[in-house]
């Protein structure tokens, strides 16, 4: 739950949106999100899959992020809305709102036409899951001066150290493993298994603020945000999870560290 929480907020401060905006283009209230992105409630897939859209993730990434925590928590939609035995949606709240593409009290030539665009929407992600996970191996043509894609887990360990995680496929499985405020940004230390490698986010953060990570043998790496747009840090080495720690160190003067003893 706390890793997707932290992959929602990531996500949000992707976007550029404010809360009220995001409200807009995913129809779920303000106050349903503020819960979701403080972790009080673990949002419905729908909605983390529109945020998902709207920030560009990878969508069969986040739907295991997902399932492990609705596992985790014990519910499997918690929120607004939740899902019937047969498939229907069930308002458990008096918000005003609705769950992505699903429409209330509507004419029943419209609630066809939404039910219809349910299901397309559905296929295409299931489509896309099948693609990513290998269920459709079919070889597609790809098109002239086009680049394979790196495959996951392209360096492991010391080889990771100094190079950036998305490029390499190592960001295809991070999870968060600790994260903190500070100030007005979001420090994130994020593992990678497949790669045996962590490195430091910082989310939110504004022009020239720095950001550093330090993993197996005291290996360090630091980056700086020169667009006002967040920062990144290269990988460093790192056996487990439990392994390493960033820190944050803004231009406001404030400063914080996360992860192995901090």
């Amino acid at each position: 739950m706390r890793h997707l929480t932290g992959e929602l907020r990531v996500m949000k401060d992707r976007t550029g949106l404010s809360l009220g905006q995001l409200a807009k283009k995913t129809a779920c209230s303000k106050s349903a999100w503020s819960r979701y992105l403080n972790g009080q409630a673990l949002a419905p897939y729908a909605v983390v899959a529109a945020l998902g859209e709207l920030a560009d993730a990878d969508q069969a990434r986040l739907r295991a992020l997902w399932e492990l925590a609705a596992e985790a928590g014990g519910r499997g939609g918690e929120g607004p809305y939740g899902v019937t035995d047969d498939g229907s949606h069930q308002e458990h709240d008096a918000e005003p709102t609705r769950p992505f593409g699903v429409v209330r009290d509507a004419p029943p030539r419209r609630r066809w036409l939404a039910m219809f665009a349910m299901g397309i929407t559905v296929l295409a992600i299931g489509l896309v899951v099948a693609v990513l996970t290998g269920a459709i191996s079919r070889p597609v043509a790809a098109p002239a001066g086009s680049r394979t894609p790196t495959p996951a887990g392209s360096c492991q360990a010391r080889e990771c150290t100094g190079r950036v995680a998305e490029p390499l496929g190592c960001a295809r499985d991070a999870v968060v493993t600790a994260s903190v405020q500070v100030d007005y940004a979001r420090l994130e230390l994020r593992y990678s298994a497949v790669c045996r490698a962590a490195w430091g986010v910082l989310a939110g953060a504004r022009r020239y603020d720095r950001v550093a990570v330090t993993g197996d043998g005291g290996a360090e790496a630091k980056g700086k945000d020169r667009s006002g747009s967040g920062a990144a840090t290269p990988m460093v080495a790192a056996a487990g999870p439990e392994v390493g720690y960033a820190c944050a160190e803004l231009t406001s003067g404030a400063r914080k560290c996360v992860g192995a003893g901090r």
